[in-house]
């Protein structure tokens, strides 16, 4: 990346793999302006402002990190990624509702996860039971479901399906040393135990 970068600095694709590699390293503010530099050059690409605003969740910053999502969708209403990542964004924010009704555009937008916000209502109205009884009856990507246990206070269940994710090389997973959706685990030494495999893998 950094020879292709010597080679056409203003190759914005570049520029997001590189902004990419630092946030997963955790250096979030040398990935967010690497991510800058690619918007810079390429104003419109949507994957480079979703994960602009993704990045501002990452450094904590709710209230920027919805206003660059919605900027994204304005450019393009149907870019899911970005709409799966606005709904943590309220989520985190404490914007249940708008959280809830996000996850109903996502499920209509890509006819995925279908339960979510049926879930997710679940978790807001504390009803425990319910909410996991949904998961039991679910289907998907293990990071997926392990964040929804996670989400549900079953630690035990998050932590197993996180421990498949990053046998699986999930994606997601390469984000949980600076996701703050994880915050909750943090602190438990399975979780540190599985954060170490991961960097490892």
């Amino acid at each position: 990346m950094i020879r292709a970068l010597e080679l056409d600095p203003d190759y914005a694709t570049a520029h997001n793999w590189y902004g990419d590699l630092l946030t997963i390293q955790g250096q979030l503010e040398a990935g967010a302006e690497e991510k800058r530099k690619g918007q810079a050059s390429d104003p419109l690409s949507l994957i480079l402002n979703t994960e602009i605003g993704r990045d501002f969740m990452f450094l904590y910053q709710w209230d920027r990190a919805i206003a660059q999502l919605q900027k994204t969708l304005e450019m393009d209403p149907n870019f899911g990624v970005a709409h799966r990542w606005l709904v943590w964004a309220y989520w985190e924010n404490g914007l249940r509702e708008e959280a809830i009704e996000q996850s109903e555009t996502c499920v209509a937008l890509e006819r995925r996860v279908a339960y979510l916000p049926r879930f997710l209502r679940q978790v807001v109205s504390d009803d425990r039971a319910e909410a996991i009884r949904i998961l039991t009856d679910a289907d998907g990507d293990p990071f997926d479901l392990a964040l929804y246990y996670a989400l549900a206070g079953e630690n035990d269940s998050a932590l197993d399906w996180l421990a498949q994710a990053i046998n699986e090389h999930r994606m997601g997973a390469a984000y949980l040393r600076v996701d703050p959706l994880w915050d909750s685990l943090r602190d438990d030494l399975r979780f540190q135990d599985l954060l170490r495999v991961n960097l490892e893998a």
